[in-house]
């Protein structure tokens, strides 16, 4: 479906756009290491310097990750992503991933949890809870023993495939 959207780009005005999608294509099935993927992720990276902004939906203090040629994965803090969420959700194709930055407090978390979007996405990563404020609000549903995360809520996690955490203070 990726190289299909490709060539659509392709013969619809936006042959960057197709290239990008080709290309990181290519670069999933390197090895990595290869000495191939080097001059990929050269291109890669001029075509996201010089065009990922026209091509990225626009969320305000939220940062989309490209994969593919579309957005994959959204990173911020838990309310802006939540107050963002109906609009995240209706992406195509759906967003995969959600990092979440500096929680602020449980009540953001809270309000991310009834979304669309909380149910598509797949995998999670908790940032920044060392940050004393951050961990303080992050206890109702993450406990810590010996400076790691030792337990999540259930009810908070049930769809996840990949749940990356950084340790603890």
């Amino acid at each position: 479906p990726r190289l299909v959207a490709a060539d659509w780009f392709w013969e619809h005005g936006q042959p960057e756009r197709g290239e990008l999608i080709s290309l990181q294509c290519q670069l999933a099935r390197c090895e990595p290491g290869s000495p191939e993927r080097e001059p990929l992720d050269q291109r890669v990276r001029a075509l996201l310097q010089a065009h990922e902004e026209g091509w990225k939906p626009r969320f305000p203090n939220l940062r989309l990750v490209m994969e593919r040629g579309f957005p994959s994965a959204v990173a911020g803090e838990a309310g802006d992503i939540a107050r963002a969420a109906v609009d995240l959700s209706r992406l195509s194709p759906p967003l995969q991933g959600m990092t979440l930055l500096r929680v602020a407090n449980t009540g953001s978390v809270e309000a991310l949890l009834g979304t669309p979007l909380w149910a598509q996405v797949r995998g999670l990563r908790l940032e920044r809870l060392s940050e004393p404020a951050a961990l303080a609000c992050a206890r109702p549903w993450v406990t810590c023993a010996a400076g790691r995360v030792v337990s999540i809520c259930p009810r908070y996690w049930p769809f996840f495939t990949s749940l990356p955490i950084p340790t603890c203070r």
